[in-house]
């Protein structure tokens, strides 16, 4: 996901008005110049500009007071950057909707690009990916100020599962941070609160679902190779197949269905949930599954992967874990990488 190119105009207006501000009243790289309208910068000169700016943001107030010819919503924007968060984060993975970013205290921000993903900015980078950022909030979602600094630091194994184990919690969790319109830190603590307040809810009513317990197995290797795992009820059909993948260790695909009649190729069309339905967006609570129903995960038609899906338990009014609680068995996906060599 990025911005459009209105959006990406506007932005670039924005940051270099204020960098532009920054270098002249602080005097950071006298020789860099004008940097708005300029047709060639050095990046990392604008980065120590940028670095100023963010580690004495009481300039976007000076700016705005002194010399902004920006409109209303300009600098209403600019103003929204005083929320801005300066660290280093983990790129967990990157998905339509954005790139995971992993920072302090576990909290997970899907971030969108500028003029492009920043899957292309990491274009052949082994995720995850350690990066110095600055996130700022833009028009209602998150962005960086572009100039992401890499890391070469390389992690094995069980740093990958941890962070995947981490954003998989925060997602089941509802805890993924999508703006800056509020502080994050208290966004966080006010999802465990809600969190909180939901269960002790539950449990004075005795009937509000917490979790649904599924097992998943690829058909005919149920006895080898399973996961179990709990699902929350506001999780989406796209997250149940996301959580699907990553537990199995499979490449995320935008290309699957749901067969809610347990039949892959099924004729009956309106029990075929496919991912590029607007009912894949459907919550789980709203799908009305029972104790021993049986559904079908279908992923990548030419691969015919098959994964039986069976609803164990529902939990009602308990605080649960989610995500994977048990597993057994590996399987490899065996990505076929021929056939892209033929294109």
């Amino acid at each position: 996901m990025h911005l459009s190119e209105d959006d990406t105009r506007l932005f670039y207006k924005i940051f270099f008005r204020i960098l532009d501000y920054v270098n002249e009243k602080k005097q950071v790289v006298p020789e860099l110049g004008k940097m708005y309208g300029a047709t060639e910068l050095d990046p990392n000169l604008v980065a120590k500009v940028a670095q100023c700016l963010w580690e004495n943001d009481s300039l976007i107030d000076s700016f705005l007071q002194e010399s902004s010819d920006l409109d209303e919503e300009e600098a209403e924007i600019l103003r929204g950057w005083k929320k801005h968060i300066t660290g280093d984060f983990f790129i967990e993975r990157h998905l339509k909707s954005g790139s995971a970013f992993i920072g302090e205290n576990d909290q997970v921000f899907m971030v969108s690009g500028i003029s492009e993903d920043l899957e292309e900015d990491f274009w052949g980078v082994d995720l995850p990916v350690l990066v110095t950022s600055t996130l700022i909030p833009f028009k209602g979602v998150i962005i960086t100020d572009g100039l992401n600094a890499r890391k070469n630091v390389f992690f094995g194994g069980g740093v990958k599962s941890m962070l995947k184990e981490t954003y998989l919690k925060a997602k089941s969790e509802g805890r993924i941070i999508k703006s800056l319109d509020s502080d994050p830190e208290n966004s966080s603590r006010a999802a465990a609160r809600q969190k909180n307040t939901n269960g002790a809810s539950a449990r004075r009513a005795g009937k509000k679902k917490a979790a649904y317990t599924l097992k998943i197995y690829p058909r005919g290797r149920g006895r080898e190779v399973y996961r179990v795992m709990n699902i929350s009820p506001n999780s989406t059909l796209a997250d149940l197949a996301e959580s699907i993948l990553a537990a199995f260790g499979f490449q995320q695909t935008y290309l699957f269905e749901f067969c809610m009649d347990n039949k892959a190729y099924s004729r009956n069309w309106s029990a075929c949930i496919e991912s590029e339905s607007k009912d894949i967006h459907k919550k789980i609570s709203t799908l009305n599954l029972s104790v021993g129903q049986k559904f079908l995960f279908h992923k990548d038609f030419a691969d015919d992967w098959q994964f039986q899906i069976t609803v164990q338990k529902i939990i009602e009014g308990e605080d649960v874990t989610y995500g994977v609680i048990k597993a057994k068995g590996e399987i490899e996906e065996n990505l076929d990488y021929d056939y892209f060599d033929e294109w």
